[in-house]
């Protein structure tokens, strides 16, 4: 990066400059950030892929949003990413990508556009905007891919994949649970709305108001103050997005038998009904942890066992009297 003549124009450092990385590559390159550097917009538009790796690369554009466009190709940005502000991420072709490994917190808004994919380690923006494409997540669970979100609004035909991590949408005034999880059920089929590409059918996002939980104080790492929303990658019927599958979740169920639902009182496929194929993937699930499982930040009691024969039974006698 601090090679002159490695740049038309004198080397990009400062509030507001635009840093372009065009057509002079042949093949994949890495850019080498030699201590760290501030632009204001940078501009991808080759083929081949570029690698922005070293020290950190502030984002700084004034009073505007900071841009990251794409208008050709995948690129990635592996060194410390700190934005100042809002920030604009454009990646125009729909088999473009551009990788964002170590983003730290947006202070204001994240928005997204163009057809293709934008790839982060976790989104923590005061809002999350994503008008076209997709934004993922990349997977591998842990605590510090928990994304954290202040506002959500994903346009019809995009997604914010989530992968096999967490979510806290935290909110002031009424609850914006319904539509989260309008989105979640929207995403199922994986085309649009909120989705995991790292989920087995037996396992999906699950979601709840933090205060249906009994108010954790911590969810997924990420401390919890306010009111919220939570969205878990978790197993088909665990209601309470503990990690696990047991008799507490059996007795939400069994309770909303044969009745209008939704995943906190046993609707685990979203189709709006507790119903027997929601108790079938609970029985399939039953007494089974979440691997690689989270601290949802609350205790939940663990049966020893219970007979899932058993647990038909009375789900069954249930339905008759339904």
């Amino acid at each position: 990066w601090g090679t002159a003549s490695n740049w038309t124009g004198g080397i990009p450092d400062a509030s507001g400059v635009i840093a372009n990385f065009g057509s002079v590559i042949l093949a994949p390159r890495t850019v080498t950030i030699d201590a760290p550097r501030t632009i204001g917009v940078a501009n991808f538009d080759n083929a081949s892929s570029y690698t922005i790796a070293g020290a950190t690369l502030n984002l700084n554009n004034g009073t505007s949003a900071s841009q990251l466009n794409v208008a050709n190709g995948n690129h990635s940005i592996s060194a410390p990413l700190v934005v100042a502000g809002a920030l604009s991420v454009d990646v125009t072709p729909s088999g473009g990508a551009l990788t964002l490994a170590a983003l730290e917190d947006v202070p204001a808004s994240l928005s997204k556009a163009g057809a293709g994919a934008l790839l982060v380690n976790r989104v923590r923006a005061q809002s999350l905007d994503v008008s076209a494409g997709k934004v993922a997540v990349t997977p591998g669970r842990d605590t510090a891919k928990t994304s954290v979100v202040g506002g959500l609004s994903i346009a019809g035909g995009s997604q914010l994949d989530l992968g096999n991590n967490d979510m806290v949408l935290n909110y002031s005034g009424s609850s914006p649970r319904a539509a989260v999880e309008s989105l979640i059920a929207a995403g199922q089929g994986g085309l649009t709305g909120i989705v995991t590409s790292s989920a087995t059918p037996m396992q999906a996002l699950g979601v709840a108001d933090r205060s249906e939980l009994g108010n954790p104080a911590t969810f997924g790492g990420v401390t919890l103050t306010g009111d919220a929303v939570l969205v878990r990658f978790t197993l088909r019927g665990d209601t309470n997005l503990s990690g696990k599958v047991d008799i507490t979740d059996f007795a939400v169920l069994a309770a909303n038998f044969n009745l209008p639902g939704r995943w906190v009182t046993g609707d685990a496929d979203y189709n709006g009904i507790v119903n027997i194929s929601d108790f079938s993937v609970l029985a399939a699930n039953f007494n089974q942890t979440l691997p690689g499982d989270l601290p949802r930040g609350s205790s939940v009691p663990e049966p020893a066992s219970v007979g899932v024969l058993g647990l038909a039974t009375l789900v069954m006698g249930r339905r008759r009297r339904a």
